[in-house]
């Protein structure tokens, strides 16, 4: 089977807390969050070294791009990787660790992508995008964990454009070594799983 090739560059972009006090220079006594806080919080979530431990899992922050938004297609369907968030990962508890599929005080890197795949056509056609496999320039492949990402139904009609997030953990890997990747998803298919296209391959690369 053919394979189309996409070969995509991501370049960090570092989120740039925003600057301000609250109207009148004074504190805000009322108990509220301001659109401003609100948006500072948004941006520190997403800066590199930014921790969290929640739920049992520890969470620190590698690399993020929102705003990746590069596409392919196949046959009559549109691909899109909209963001991606690296991060790495650590489990305290027994229920953490069965749910991302890794050791207690096992370090692992979390990968997650947030995708969208389009029908352009005008007939139904089948695509499991939230099947899709990926795998490091190190070798390391994952298939996406079904307990943590939101799930792309496959069945899609005429015009139907779908969004989710697949989310990948590596174990034994260290998500700051983690730079080149190939996304391949399968070839959608007709409601007889005919193929109408070819198997697509996104490789794309993380520069720090």
């Amino acid at each position: 089977m053919n394979k189309k090739l996409a070969a995509l560059t991501a370049v960090a972009v570092l989120g740039v807390p925003f600057l301000g006090g609250c109207f009148g220079g004074g504190d805000n006594t009322d108990g509220t969050t301001s659109a401003k806080q609100q948006e500072t919080t948004t941006a520190g979530n997403d800066e590199p070294g930014h921790v969290t431990d929640e739920g049992g899992l520890r969470k620190t922050v590698v690399y993020v791009d929102n705003d990746f938004n590069v596409s392919d297609e196949s046959g009559t369907f549109e691909y899109t990787i909209k963001s991606i968030r690296l991060e790495k990962i650590s489990a305290s508890t027994e229920v953490a660790a069965r749910t991302y599929g890794i050791e207690e005080g096992q370090e692992a890197a979390l990968l997650t992508l947030n995708l969208s795949a389009k029908n352009t056509g005008y007939e139904s056609v089948n695509c499991y995008i939230s099947r899709a496999k990926l795998t490091t320039e190190q070798g390391g492949t994952a298939e996406p964990n079904s307990m943590v990402g939101t799930y792309i139904d496959g069945h899609f009609v005429s015009s139907q454009e779908k969004e989710g997030s697949n989310v990948y953990v590596f174990k034994n890997t260290k998500a700051e070594d983690i730079k080149n990747l190939t996304l391949e998803i399968s070839a959608p298919k007709d409601n007889d799983f005919k193929p109408v296209g070819d198997e697509v391959e996104f490789e794309f690369s993380i520069y720090k």
